[in-house]
């Protein structure tokens, strides 16, 4: 529990974590720290998956590629981004939660921000971020130790000539959508 955070090892702690967060009645489920914390693990999870989307957009530049490789990178970016936004809204969720229970100002803004930041991720944009928290917050936590599930959103009707790239921070991902 304590020794796996200790240990920097949040996928483990977060079966604590979880259960910290559904001690329905007591402090603890008032407590920010562990939707923070679960936010934080999706955050690292999501800069893992960004990385990977910009190495597979990378190797379509190499010379000599076919289009059969051009199509299956193609393939393997699309299920990249929406395991990215299946990822993002689980962060958004726990971020949003604790965004809620949070009193002091000062954390209460970075805990805004960093939904922002997901929601960008996920939706390429910043707004409608406040009716996402009102919305994610009236539902049911998702247990973070089961798969995420990857969504993807419908095909534009035309297809943009270039992909914008996810960009990383140490706060978590700043983005606009591949």
């Amino acid at each position: 529990h304590i020794m796996a955070l200790g240990q920097k090892n949040r996928s483990g702690a977060l079966p604590y974590l979880y259960k910290a967060s559904q001690s329905v009645g007591s402090d603890a489920a008032k407590n920010t720290l562990p939707f923070d914390l679960i936010g934080g693990f999706y955050f690292e999870e999501l800069d893992k998956v960004i990385a990977e989307i910009k190495a597979l957009i990378a190797s379509q530049e190499k010379p000599g590629i076919t289009e059969d490789e051009i199509k299956a990178i193609v393939a393997q970016i699309k299920a990249k981004t929406a395991m990215s936004n299946g990822i993002s809204e689980r962060a958004m969720d726990a971020f949003a939660r604790a965004h809620s229970l949070a009193k002091d100002p000062a954390i209460k803004a970075r805990l805004k921000t960093n939904v922002e930041t997901a929601h960008n991720v996920r939706f390429g944009k910043k707004e409608g971020v406040d009716a996402w928290i009102a919305s994610a917050v009236t539902k049911p936590f998702v247990n973070p130790t089961t798969p995420v599930t990857p969504i993807s959103d419908p095909e534009p009707a035309t297809t943009p000539a270039a992909t914008t790239l996810p960009k990383t921070t140490s706060t978590g991902p700043a983005t606009t959508k591949p």
